[in-house]
C-alpha cells in the first residue's frame, strides 16, 4: 500500500454588500430617490433615528434589489439631514446620507437705483416657496406678476435723494422666518438740471 497525500481547496463565498449610491442632495420638495443593492445574502434597511420625514421602501430583501427613499418637503429655511442604514444583520452596516435644502428666495439686483427722472425697474425673483411683498417709502410703487416684480418713480422734485425697500418674504414656512430686503434709492435733482428747470418770464411794458 503506497500512502497518498490528497489537497482538497475549499472555497466559502463571504457575505457582501454594496450600494450604488452613499449620498443624495435634494430640493425642499417632497419626493424620492432610488439606489441599488448588489447583495448576495439577506439585508435590511431603515431610517436611522426614526427621522419621520424620511421613508425606505422596502425595508428587508435577499441579493441585488432597489430600495426608493421617500422625502417629505422642507417647509422651513434650513438645509436638514437623515440617513439610511442598510445592513446584513449583525455583520456590517452601510450608510446613506440624505441632504435636503430649505426653501429660499433669490432676485437678480442687490439694489434699486433711480435717477432723478424716475423709470421703471424689473426685479426678476426665483424661490421654491411662495412669497409676499412689502415696501418702505410712499415715493415708488410695485406690481408683481409672477416671478417679476415691476417697480416705478416718478419724477424727483424733492431736491433730495430718496429712499426706500422693498422687501420679499417667504409665506409657506411651517418654522422659522426668511425675507430678503433690497434698498431702493432715487437720486436728487442736479444744480445743473434745478437751472433748466426754472421759468424765466420776460415782462415788457
Amino acid at each position: 500500500i503506497v500512502d497518498q497525500s490528497y489537497i482538497i481547496n475549499v472555497h466559502q463565498e463571504c457575505k457582501y454588500l454594496t450600494l450604488s449610491s452613499t449620498a443624495f442632495e435634494l430640493d425642499s420638495k417632497a419626493g424620492y430617490v432610488k439606489t441599488s443593492i448588489a447583495s448576495n445574502t439577506q439585508w435590511k434597511a431603515s431610517v436611522k433615528d426614526r427621522v419621520n420625514r424620511l421613508a425606505v421602501t422596502p425595508s428587508s430583501g435577499n441579493g441585488n434589489a432597489y430600495i426608493t427613499i421617500g422625502v417629505g418637503e422642507n417647509n422651513t429655511p434650513d438645509e436638514r439631514t437623515g440617513v439610511i442604514q442598510v445592513e446584513i444583520p449583525d455583520v456590517k452596516t452601510y450608510l446613506l446620507n440624505i441632504t435636503q435644502k430649505g426653501k429660499y428666495i433669490r432676485v437678480d439686483r442687490s439694489s434699486i437705483d433711480f435717477t432723478s427722472n424716475g423709470g421703471t425697474i424689473t426685479l426678476n425673483v426665483t424661490t421654491d416657496g411662495t412669497y409676499e411683498v412689502s415696501r418702505t417709502g410712499n415715493w415708488f410703487g410695485y406690481t408683481k406678476s409672477g416671478d417679476a416684480i415691476t417697480i416705478t418713480a416718478m419724477n424727483n422734485t424733492t431736491g433730495s435723494e430718496r429712499n426706500g425697500t422693498i422687501t420679499l418674504k417667504l409665506t409657506n414656512l411651517s418654522e422659522g422666518s426668511y425675507e430678503l430686503t433690497i434698498p431702493v434709492k432715487q437720486s436728487a435733482t442736479s444744480s445743473k438740471q434745478a437751472n433748466n428747470c426754472k421759468l424765466n418770464v420776460k415782462l415788457e411794458n
